[in-house]
């Protein structure tokens, strides 16, 4: 399934991996109303932030 960003405001994303892409897409996503859990294998403060 995609959708496109215009289509995600009150939906469940789930973002896989936390590097430069997954975060700007996560923030993106909530930018665009969407709501995000986010994932990421690395234990680090900025992830858990």
């Amino acid at each position: 399934m995609t959708a496109s960003l215009a289509e995600v405001s009150d939906r469940g994303v789930l973002v896989l991996g936390l590097a430069a892409s997954g975060t700007a897409a996560a923030e993106a996503l909530v930018a665009r109303g969407a709501r995000v859990v986010a994932v990421d294998a690395a234990d680090s403060a900025a992830v858990r932030a």
